[in-house]
């Protein structure tokens, strides 16, 4: 097994699975202090991209083996579903973030507000 070469690059990718971590984190404690159900979606969101990146950073602290494990045809079918998978994750979480402002906007702006 290498290592990588970009080491900035590598540790955005470390970055990528402690940003997404956290997230899980946070929205499990919403979800279990505020029970308002869209913050299933951004925890499921979450942890969806939590093994994106994982998958990301493992493939990126060593590509080489992922075509000799999968061969071509398979490479290029887990790279598609990867990339699809990745589309998904951030549909929800743009879900889950619409629903949570549309939540807020309605309980905040004043009334007859004119907006």
């Amino acid at each position: 097994m290498s290592h990588p070469y970009d080491y900035p690059t590598f540790l955005c990718t470390v970055g990528f699975i402690i940003a997404n971590a956290f997230a899980v984190g946070l929205w499990a404690v919403a979800l279990c202090a505020i029970r308002l159900r869209f913050f299933w979606i951004l925890l499921v969101a979450s942890g969806l991209g939590f093994l994106l990146a994982v998958v990301n950073c493992a493939i990126y602290y060593d590509p080489r083996p992922m075509p000799d494990l999968l061969g071509s045809a398979g490479f290029k079918f887990f790279f598609y579903c990867y990339t699809w998978a990745l589309l998904l994750q951030f549909v929800a979480t743009l879900v889950g973030l619409t629903i949570m402002v549309r939540w807020i906007w309605l309980r905040v702006r004043p009334e007859g507000g004119g907006d």
